[in-house]
């Protein structure tokens, strides 16, 4: 679930190869941001309810 979930945030965020090629410390302020976005919908859903 969390995979799939970060996958889709992943090209709707438009996190690219060419981003991380072209800016990298972005790329992974980005990528953090669609993983911890992931992991707090799948704890709401899963955990907390």
């Amino acid at each position: 679930m969390l995979a799939n979930i970060l996958s889709r945030a992943v090209k709707e965020q438009g996190i690219t190869e060419e981003l991380k090629a072209s800016d990298p410390l972005l790329w992974v302020q980005k990528m953090n941001q669609a993983k911890e976005s992931a992991e707090e919908f799948v704890l709401n859903e899963m955990v907390y309810r």
